[in-house]
């Protein structure tokens, strides 16, 4: 089975890599005749955006890429807007920057091996905002300290304000800092906001939430330690149900197709024979790293995280020994991973359904039968468990 399991899921991986190479979006390029081409663009890594703008007229058209040098501007639909530009007079080649602001002191950004901040006041050059770390040897101790070489570029672009170039000091060299300290710099100098031409949207983590409900396939095997052995008699396999919830974040300034997904979830499942039984109720609680292949409407994604589950009952029932409770160590821990499907109503609500595959391990249990209480009985569990999951995200 874990055979099957783990070739289901590598085929289902390689097969999204063949057809989800791209994420499409509305926008448009300008060429360097100044005539503009509406289409689709593919919305790529920060080092790909920075690279290349990969533009099709229309989704069955054939995709022409674009490098920097070989069209002026390309820019999103309402969103991210990238320029053709060399950073330096002197540089013989191009990158594509991202603008994040456009007025009397233009901002943007690139990637390359890092994040990279530039700034521009009334056309006099870029200045790299840069904050470097720097390692200092002082008395035979190594100390560690940022550059912060970007602070003293601010405070001359903002000296109009003193009191902006003052907020300098604290500033954080960031998307979201950058851009809000440059439109409170517009305000106080140019406060009828003539001055702005664009300002890109501030980014912010992304939470959506939602409930979850499914049946579980659980196979179960115990190894006991002590005198006292050989008492569980259940059958290994048996169904379930699960049901609880899910927090999942997601910041687009890293990614826009990888996020992290908190969930807690009450499994039930009940191992039994005529005469014997084990009820099992375990609260889980894993952390999955999602990637999201972004179609528009059915989008796919592979997950795969570690778990901590607690034991919350383990009534077992034999009638030659009666009943067993479980006294100490009620953890287990756990490796799971698998796939989903999530079909989008809109940008923030979906349905979906999921695939996984858990195998969780928790060591040395201790608990005692009726008819021996004064002997503790030691053992292991060892799970592999198979989940069909549904719910809605918000």
């Amino acid at each position: 089975m874990k055979r099957a399991i783990s070739a289901s899921i590598l085929i289902t991986f390689v097969f999204f890599q063949c057809y989800s190479q791209s994420d499409l979006r509305n926008g448009y390029v300008i060429l360097n005749n100044n005539d503009t081409i509406f289409g689709l663009i593919n919305n790529g890594s920060k080092k790909e955006n920075s690279l290349k703008c990969v533009f099709a007229r229309d989704p069955k058209s054939e995709k022409i890429t674009y490098y920097p040098g070989d069209i002026r501007v390309y820019r999103f639909t309402d969103s991210k807007y990238y320029i053709s530009r060399a950073i330096n007079p002197s540089d013989t080649e191009k990158v594509f920057l991202e603008f994040m602001f456009d007025g009397i002191i233009d901002l943007y950004y690139y990637y390359d091996m890092g994040d990279h901040y530039l700034a521009e006041k009334n056309n006099s050059g870029l200045k790299e905002l840069k904050n470097e770390t720097i390692t200092k040897r002082i008395n035979d101790k190594q100390y560690v300290q940022e550059s912060k070489e970007y602070i003293g570029i601010l405070k001359v672009l903002y000296k109009e304000s003193p009191a902006i170039a003052n907020k300098v000091e604290s500033l954080s060299l960031d998307h979201n800092s950058l851009i809000q300290i440059t439109e409170d710099y517009h305000n106080a100098v140019c406060p009828d906001e003539g001055c702005i031409t664009y300002s890109k949207r501030k980014i912010n983590a992304e939470l959506s939430f939602g409930p979850l409900t499914g049946i579980t396939f659980s196979h179960l095997s115990v190894e006991e330690y002590n005198i006292i052995f050989d008492r569980f008699h259940f059958p290994p396999s048996s169904t379930g149900i699960a049901f609880g919830g899910f927090l999942n974040i997601r910041d687009p300034f890293i990614s826009q197709k990888i996020s992290v997904q908190l969930e807690a979830a009450i499994t039930r499942t009940k191992y039994s024979t005529d005469i014997s039984y084990l009820n099992l109720t375990t609260l889980k609680i894993p952390i999955l790293l999602k990637y999201t292949f972004p179609f528009k409407k059915l989008q796919p994604s592979l997950m795969a995280g570690l778990g901590y589950n607690y034991i919350l009952n383990f009534n077992n029932y034999n009638p030659d020994y009666g009943n067993f409770e479980l006294l100490k160590v009620r953890d287990l821990y756990s490796l799971t991973g698998g796939i989903e499907a999530a079909w989008m109503f809109n940008s923030k609500t979906s349905a979906f359904i999921q695939f996984r595959y858990e195998h969780s391990i928790g060591y040395h249990h201790i608990g005692i039968w009726d008819d021996r209480p004064n002997w503790e009985n030691m053992f292991s569990t060892y799970f592999n468990n198979i989940y069909l999951v549904t719910g809605f995200k918000f």
